[in-house]
């Protein structure tokens, strides 16, 4: 989802350019002159189709209403209503005071690892090292009733977020954001909070999972964004406290530990262990302890899985996973099983 908040910003900085010509000319032209200066500045970045309506500008503000990228009939990015205010020192220094946007419906493809918006990536295109340190549109953005929908091979996963974003204007922001995850085999809600840099944020994040679900549980995230040779990248760790995971191969439940994360692709940068409470493989296992590797092509590669059953314990060493397989064969040494357990 970073990539797609970053978009989504960068649609918001192109209000912020030429509304200090709107808000000087007479009124009769303002509104179509700030029509026709957004509209410009977003073709000029290689999006196309792009709609909108300046419902209001005067020398305090603007409002634009119906903001549309992409196709007319589906857009890749839809936004009802964008408000901003702004002052002279601030639009002297190419910022608006505030920045209120409601009703966003931003849409998306995953596939292969790559995420793409449509129309908007052209935006994206130029992501790469710049000596400027970036800073928000505005002193302070609220952002309400954002959607987001990326269809990915599981299926669609859905995200709603609200909340607001604060800068100082040096490039300093804090945010706190209410989040909800929802499809691909996920529901959760739960809060974000960003800080740091616009160019480095740092973000924090506890999600609580709905049982019955392919995943479950607590899990709570914290990380940063930063660059690596001009590309974005992310390192995070993920704890998770009683968490649960179900596939077509097998059931955990009880799982606990902290997962170090990197991307993308996502790949965990060393090994990295988890206490398992029950696995279920057609049988249940139990008190177990995993140490794997994520790779970068989504398979688990598992050093050592440990687990109790019938009084002894099962050990299975230098195993690949892929969890998107209906079948995998592993190999268990047995220890010390008792045999009058086992039968029964």
């Amino acid at each position: 989802m970073p990539r797609a908040v970053r978009a989504v910003g960068i649609v918001l900085a192109l209000v912020v350019l030429g509304l200090a010509i709107a808000a000087s000319v007479a009124f009769s032209r303002r509104v179509a002159l700030a029509e026709w200066l957004l509209l410009d500045q977003i073709a000029a970045r290689g999006v196309s189709p792009a709609a909108l309506r300046v419902s209001h500008v005067d020398a305090r503000g603007i409002a634009i209403a119906d903001l549309a990228l992409g196709p007319p009939d589906a857009p890749d990015l839809a936004i009802a209503e964008i408000t901003a205010s702004w002052s002279l020192a601030g639009l002297w220094e190419r910022r608006l005071d505030s920045l209120r946007v409601s009703g966003v419906d931003l849409r998306g493809t995953q596939r292969d690892g790559k995420l793409s918006l449509g129309a908007l990536d052209a935006l994206l295109a130029g992501d790469g090292a710049s000596d400027t340190a970036p800073v928000l549109p505005a002193s302070e953005i609220t952002l309400e009733a954002a959607r987001v929908q990326i269809a990915t091979p599981k299926g669609v996963a859905k995200g709603t977020l609200g909340g607001s974003l604060q800068s100082l204007g040096d490039g300093t922001i804090d945010g706190r954001f209410e989040l909800a995850l929802d499809g691909a085999g996920l529901r959760a809600r739960g809060a974000l909070e960003v800080s740091g840099s616009l160019d480095a944020p740092a973000f924090h994040s506890l999600l609580e999972a709905e049982r019955g679900l392919p995943v479950a549980g607590r899990v709570e995230v914290r990380g940063q964004v930063a660059r690596e040779q001009g590309a974005r990248i992310f390192d995070a760790t993920v704890a998770l406290r009683d968490a649960s995971f179900t596939s077509d191969i097998m059931r955990m439940s009880g799982v606990n530990g902290v997962i170090a994360l990197r991307g993308p692709p996502l790949h965990t940068p060393k090994q990295q262990i988890l206490s398992l409470g029950v696995v279920d493989v057609g049988v249940p296992l139990t008190e177990g302890l995993v140490e794997f590797t994520l790779r970068r092509d989504g398979t688990v590669a598992v050093a050592l899985a440990m687990l109790h059953f019938a009084e002894g314990e099962l050990r299975a060493q230098d195993v690949v996973l892929d969890l998107d397989a209906k079948q995998t064969a592993v190999t268990m040494q047995a220890r010390g099983l008792d045999l009058t357990a086992l039968l029964a």
